[in-house]
């Protein structure tokens, strides 16, 4: 049975000639490629307006093997974590799905990977903070500059100081993942301060940042990156290493979802 994992989109205003700006439910497309690509599941997207019953997220999360939280232009809304207010752009449908479906998520053992803004929100999610931006609270240097080309933008730009005996050190060595791959994107504004409960730090960048986050007591695979792991999986051992083990979780949560989940037959 191939793994079903849901991606929770962002909600935009799309201009749409002759209609005007029109808000849409999206994800850029390198998450889906980088996933079936990376990880061999079956990649389904989360409109963001999607869950905000228990009831309804505890359902949809029945039916996934992995939940996907993408990066994004915008930042988690500092009222979630108690944070200033400033003017970077906001996607509060977004804030409003994807925080309460991490927590029911972790709670139904459904395997769950954050990239960039993604880990954000899983450290929020769990009651952490973050650096509202790194280039006036913190270290500069984690955004390219607008002249370097799109693509470009994402080739490896920092290295990846490991925590020794997490998850992700564990993973590296047990995949062989050379020492000269550990060097990583760098595309965020925000970053993680205090940890939220039950996450560990698995790697910084040279500057202290947190560039990866693991919830190790979580019944189900749960894991968060700073960096942009959906780029470049082809040929970045580490990309392929961290998107296979989710694959390897999530398919472990397909084999036994009918069990969890039977499917009722009307008598």
């Amino acid at each position: 049975m191939s793994a079903v994992v849901g991606i929770v989109c962002d909600r935009e205003a799309i201009e749409v000639p002759a209609f005007g700006a029109l808000s849409h439910h999206v994800v850029f497309v390198r998450y889906v490629e980088g996933l079936a690509l990376g990880a061999s599941v079956i990649p389904m997207l989360i409109p963001a307006s999607a869950g905000r019953d228990q009831g309804q997220r505890r359902a949809l999360l029945s039916r996934l093997d992995g939940l996907v939280l993408p990066g994004s232009a915008s930042n988690v809304d500092p009222a979630r974590y108690g944070g200033p207010a400033d003017d970077s752009a906001r996607d509060l449908h977004r804030d409003e799905t994807s925080l309460p479906l991490i927590v029911d998520a972790i709670d139904l053992s459904v395997p769950v990977l954050g990239i960039c803004r993604g880990m954000q929100e899983l450290n929020v999610a769990l009651g952490g903070t973050l650096v509202p931006d790194l280039e006036h609270d913190g270290p500069s240097g984690h955004r390219p500059a607008k002249t370097v080309p799109f693509e470009r933008r994402y080739d490896p730009t920092h290295r990846l100081q490991l925590v020794e005996g997490g998850w992700l050190a564990q993973l590296v060595q047990q995949q062989g993942v050379p020492a000269s791959a550990l060097t990583v994107n760098s595309l965020h504004r925000q970053a993680v301060a205090r940890l939220g409960d039950g996450l560990f730090i698995e790697a910084r960048a040279a500057d202290g940042i947190v560039e990866a986050v693991a919830a190790p007591d979580a019944p189900a695979l749960t894991v968060g990156v700073q960096w942009h792991l959906e780029w470049h999986v082809d040929r970045h051992p580490l990309h392929a290493a961290i998107l296979g083990a989710f694959g390897r979780a999530c398919a472990r949560r397909a084999a036994l979802r009918p069990a969890l989940h039977p499917t009722r037959v009307a008598s």
